[in-house]
């Protein structure tokens, strides 16, 4: 089977222009992880999922002002449906900061297509 010649410049060219991938980061890179002032005014949602057999329970935690800003951290593993709910429930509004839950994450922030 013979490459075309474009194919293989191209190739070469990607393998040129990407020898540094492997490099270390830099400062701005993770400035995310210490920029966290915006957490005090976030939504926490729970979210209860099945896999592998048993229920993951994370937290979202949602920017309020700001669409697609948002962390996901997955907390713990149960085994019973029930227990998962009352713990991620439980979870939420312990880690929330806004206990009457007045943050709101909105769909219309959103931009879906029900194409």
């Amino acid at each position: 089977m013979k490459l075309d010649p474009t194919l293989v410049q191209q190739l070469k060219e990607y393998v040129v222009n990407n020898k540094n991938v492997d490099s270390t980061g830099r400062k701005v890179d993770l400035e995310f992880l210490s920029n966290d002032e915006w957490l005090q005014d976030s939504a926490v949602i729970d979210r209860v999922v099945k896999t592998n057999g048993t229920w993951a329970i994370s937290l979202v935690f949602a920017d309020s002002s700001k669409a697609y800003k948002f962390i996901v951290r997955q907390i713990r593993t149960c085994t019973n449906f029930n227990k998962a709910l009352m713990t991620a429930q439980f979870m939420r509004r312990l880690a929330a900061k806004d206990p009457r839950g007045t943050f709101k994450v909105k769909e219309e922030h959103f931009l879906i297509s029900d194409n």
